[in-house]
């Protein structure tokens, strides 16, 4: 004997099957935007900002020429190993580096989570905060601002 589904069951099969994964991926995605890794896990040690001094170079004892600087607009991931490592290679070379703080001090590193951080954040919003850095880094006393560039890339490029 055969038992043929009813369309209501068959409907109550499919939500089960695709939408319980759906409704995971969902949480798990809201879950990195919002309790994730911190972008302040990435700063140099010691610092409690996105900025990199050149090597060797003390910012409370630093008595020289006024050093060159870059403002370094992240992607749409925000402060990661990434962008950290790009500030290190700038520093090595003399330069003081700041990268904005898209998304208040949050993290993802995927993806979903990403969009869901540019949607709470808001475009007005990351202008502002690159805003505030370019500030923070020319008010610097350790920096040039003759001799200070902005740089972006994906979505920094586009807010720089």
């Amino acid at each position: 004997m055969s038992r043929r589904m009813s369309a209501k069951q068959i409907v109550i099969a499919v939500l089960v099957i695709f939408g319980l994964p759906a409704l995971l991926y969902v949480f798990a995605a809201l879950n990195e935007a919002f309790f994730g890794t911190s972008t302040s896990d990435f700063f140099p040690d010691g610092m409690e900002e996105p900025l990199w001094y050149p090597e060797g170079i003390d910012p409370h004892s630093y008595d020289g020429p006024a050093l060159p600087a870059v403002l370094l607009v992240s992607d749409q991931f925000s402060i990661d190993s990434d962008m950290a490592l790009k500030a290190r290679l700038l520093s090595q070379y003399g330069y003081v580096v700041r990268i904005p703080d898209l998304y208040d001090g949050r993290h993802s590193r995927g993806i979903p989570g990403m969009r869901i951080l540019r949607r709470v954040t808001g475009e007005e919003r990351m202008f502002a905060r690159v805003g505030e850095a370019w500030e923070a880094l020319l008010a610097d006393p350790l920096v040039n601002p003759e001799r200070t560039a902005l740089a972006g890339f994906d979505l920094g490029a586009e807010l720089a």
